[in-house]
């Protein structure tokens, strides 16, 4: 019964999340979805202002949760898994630069949250 805000239809994040409803046999049609927006910002700005609940990714959500703005809520035994890929094309040499910036971007150690 809560209001719901997804990403549009299309969406790689809607396909992650429906995916992992599916497995505990829920669809985004037995959910009260309110809006279907194409932004991380516009959904987290209908939460903000109290327009409803979204499923997002963590890492897009990292200042609010600092400021307090957003408030994580923990759902028992559902998890989601989120992979990003880097691709290029077939045969092609990384300069110097490129290869920094993708070492930089596989890093344990980064944080893009600061």
């Amino acid at each position: 019964t809560l209001p719901i805000i997804l990403r549009e239809d299309g969406s790689g994040t809607l396909s992650i999340l429906k995916k992992s409803l599916g497995e505990k046999n829920i669809s985004t049609n037995n959910l009260n979805v309110l809006l279907s927006l194409n932004s991380s910002e516009a959904i987290k700005s209908s939460v903000i202002s109290g327009r409803g609940f979204a499923f997002m990714p963590e890492l897009s959500i990292t200042h609010e949760l600092r400021t307090g703005s957003l408030k994580k809520i923990n759902i028992k035994d559902f998890n989601t898994d989120f992979n990003y890929n880097i691709v290029v094309r077939k045969n092609y040499c990384l300069s110097d630069a490129e290869e920094k910036f993708l070492s930089f971007l596989t890093s344990k150690k980064r944080c893009f949250c600061y």
